[in-house]
């Protein structure tokens, strides 16, 4: 009603204002009598008044009609029959949870404004509490599929009914009824920074959807897991075999333990970046060639 009202207002200011425009010409408005002023405030009441009373007319017609469809519209009707039997089947949920990193210093805020600083963030967020998360995401892709379901039924009744039944106001009513459940929660990470007198200064928001969350989690974990399973397999035994091979010297200085060096079986290509326990992976390294190899 408001927007209503302020439409209408700046319409009828428009509408006197050209009206003096017309009357003094190119005179300018100093030279506009009382007379011209009166009829310029006249022609400001009448054209609000009348646009505001066919906004209202509009606004009332859409409500008639609105009214004669929920009682006529065979589509409305079944949309409201699918309704009842879909309502029960959504799980209510939040759509997002917000998490803000609050930062007093402005350069370590400016360092953490970056996807890369969200997402780990984010990922020990989530993997510190892992059943809540997971069973959040499993509501979440139940009701995407009974979305689905509810959507693909409510379709073919548009379908069915469109030479006789598809109007823009009637499109309107149903868009206006149909279920909209949560069928994507996101999460968010604000950086927020805070001046020492503790108002907010700057803030940058990231948004990721907790799929993506979860698949990075669950990633780093096989990752992890994979990296543990392929260490353990260099026993004591493998550990032997690789030494006698490489002659009980490093392969790349050549020192052994009577220069007072102390030998390790080290993988060519790291575990870390998908290197397997296999003999042609491994090689005898000395203990500060192997430190000065570190994760390369």
């Amino acid at each position: 009603m408001k927007k209503t009202i302020g439409v209408s207002c700046v319409l009828g200011v428009c509408a006197a204002l050209f009206y003096l425009l017309i009357s003094v010409g190119f005179a300018g408005f100093g030279a506009a009598t009382s007379h011209d002023i009166v009829l310029g405030v006249t022609v400001f009441v009448l054209a609000t008044f009348l646009m505001l009373a066919g906004q209202l007319l509009a606004g009332y017609y859409r409500r008639v009609m609105a009214g004669t469809l929920k009682k006529s519209s065979k589509i409305y009707a079944e949309l409201l029959r699918l309704n009842e039997k879909y309502t029960s089947e959504f799980y209510e949920l939040d759509r997002f949870k917000l998490f803000t990193f609050y930062c007093t210093s402005l350069s370590e805020w400016q360092s953490r404004n970056n996807d890369k600083t969200a997402i780990a963030y984010l990922c020990v967020v989530v993997k510190s509490n892992m059943d809540e998360w997971t069973e959040i995401a499993r509501n979440v892709e139940y009701n995407r599929i009974k979305y689905n379901e509810y959507m693909s039924e409510y379709v073919a009744a548009g379908a069915n009914m469109r030479a006789t039944e598809k109007q823009s106001h009637e499109q309107r009513l149903c868009a206006q009824t149909l279920l909209r459940p949560v069928t994507q929660f996101d999460l968010w990470y604000r950086n927020q920074h805070i001046a020492t007198n503790g108002r907010v200064r700057s803030g940058k928001d990231y948004k990721f959807t907790l799929d993506d969350i979860l698949s990075r989690v669950a990633f780093t974990n096989n990752s992890q897991a994979s990296t543990e399973y392929q260490r353990s397999l260099v026993t004591p035994k493998v550990r032997s075999r690789i030494l006698k091979r490489d002659g009980y010297k490093c392969t790349q200085c050549g020192r052994t333990a009577d220069d007072g060096m102390k030998l390790v079986v080290d993988h060519i290509v790291p575990v870390s970046k998908g290197g397997e326990t296999k003999d042609s992976n491994l090689q005898t390294l000395c203990f500060e060639c192997d430190k000065g190899k570190g994760n390369k």
